[in-house]
């Protein structure tokens, strides 16, 4: 058995890339990872599919290797940082009904295409209807290079519906990071 010594692992440009500490504890030079907000109230139709408005500028917002599109409300995945995300998404409805959606897709630009859902949450069974209610969806996904992932919303309660988001804290977000 041999043993290797050694507390920091440099790039060949001579920067850090990783750091061992004496307790065992490995830290990277720049964890991947993004969050993207909302900041102003964005009314969803009924019983359409919406890519929620964020934006990286928010408050609480961050995207350590620009991956993030204000534009087109997507996050693409870098080069060389495909892997295993833990992705989140919530959306903050202004009332509840009786079916809101929150989805997080990948690579399509039709979102009412079950096919490029990732993963899902619902709201369906409240009763009150007069206080807001949010909606997560959260999971880890296998992701490639050059994947887009996006937060779509979702509701059926009969006419438009207002998520609502403000710009100091997140209450609509689609949040990732690179987990290996």
């Amino acid at each position: 058995m041999s043993t290797v010594q050694v507390q920091n692992i440099n790039h060949t440009n001579g920067t850090s890339a990783t750091t061992i500490a004496s307790s065992g504890i490995i830290t990277n030079g720049q964890p991947v990872g993004f969050c993207a907000g909302g900041t102003a109230t964005q009314t969803i139709s009924n019983a359409t599919y919406t890519k929620a408005n964020l934006t990286t500028t928010h408050a609480l917002g961050f995207d350590t290797q620009s991956g993030w599109s204000d534009a087109n409300d997507y996050y693409t995945v870098p080069a060389g940082m495909g892997g295993y995300w833990l992705l989140t998404a919530q959306a903050n409805w202004t009332r509840s009904v009786n079916f809101e959606m929150c989805l997080i897709t990948t690579n399509g630009d039709d979102v009412t295409d079950g096919s490029y859902w990732l993963t899902r949450g619902l709201n369906g069974e409240s009763g009150d209807t007069t206080n807001d209610v949010s909606t997560m969806a959260s999971g880890v996904f296998n992701l490639s290079a050059g994947d887009k992932i996006a937060a779509v919303f979702y509701h059926t309660y009969g006419s438009n519906l207002d998520v609502s988001n403000n710009s100091t804290h997140l209450r609509c977000f689609l949040s990732g990071w690179r987990l290996f």
